[in-house]
């Protein structure tokens, strides 16, 4: 299972934004996953945030909001690859014989 927030990429805190990914071994335990989440998922969607999809809207519909939206999300990934760039050195300098490349990858 794979848990991915997207909150972060327009501040959505307490929106459940997000994605939940599931690989399973057959297509029998498949059924059953898919069983769970419909369970689950039946009381986000009978009551869904709307806030978030405001907040999405206004600034999608705004070219000048969508500019600055673009321009934080670059410098932030770029302060994420920085310190990515870091623990990697760090990791090295230290001695791990421990292949880290994926994490600037």
């Amino acid at each position: 299972m794979l848990f991915q927030s997207f909150a972060k990429n327009f501040g959505l805190y307490g929106e459940r934004a997000g994605c939940m990914s599931v690989i399973t071994a057959n297509p029998s335990e498949k059924e059953v996953v898919m069983s769970r989440i419909k369970v689950l998922a039946r009381a986000l969607y009978s009551n869904p945030p709307i806030h978030g999809a405001r907040i999405v809207d206004i600034i999608l519909g705004d070219k000048h909001l969508t500019k600055m939206w673009h321009d934080d999300l670059k410098m932030m990934s770029g302060r994420m690859m920085q310190m990515r760039t870091g623990l990697r050195t760090r990791l090295v300098d230290l001695g791990s014989a421990h292949n880290w490349d994926h994490l600037v990858n």
